[in-house]
């Protein structure tokens, strides 16, 4: 099954309510209107910002495999144009991927084998 945006308002409001966080809430520690997110959550509202989807990302704490669905939208919502020579905002937001990509396969892997040793 191909994941498109009208998975994210479903994951969101699952991610949201498992945490026991009301809209209020998160929309407060976002610094969002609540009305923003019951759009996103209803799928009226379908595609947010890479600003707005890093902000969820800090807010929430994320179980490794919502991590990577967080990963995966925001590389829906668009690779910004990286072309500067100083690598620019595309490049940090490659990059902020990657760290979430890593850091989630770092934690299956110490959950996975808690007591391993080499």
């Amino acid at each position: 099954m191909k994941i498109t945006w009208q998975h994210f308002g479903p994951w969101l409001r699952r991610v949201r309510t498992r945490q026991g966080l009301a809209q209020e809430r998160l929309a407060q520690q976002i610094d969002y209107d609540r009305i923003y997110l019951w759009r996103l959550e209803k799928g009226t509202r379908c595609h947010p910002s890479r600003k707005m989807l890093a902000q969820l990302g800090r807010a929430l704490r994320l179980a490794p495999e919502d991590a990577k669905m967080l990963a995966y939208f925001q590389s829906l919502a668009g690779a910004p144009d990286d072309t500067n020579e100083e690598g620019g905002e595309g490049a940090a937001f490659k990059q902020e991927i990657m760290g979430a990509l890593l850091n989630v396969s770092i934690r299956k892997a110490v959950h996975q084998h808690p007591h391993k040793r080499e």
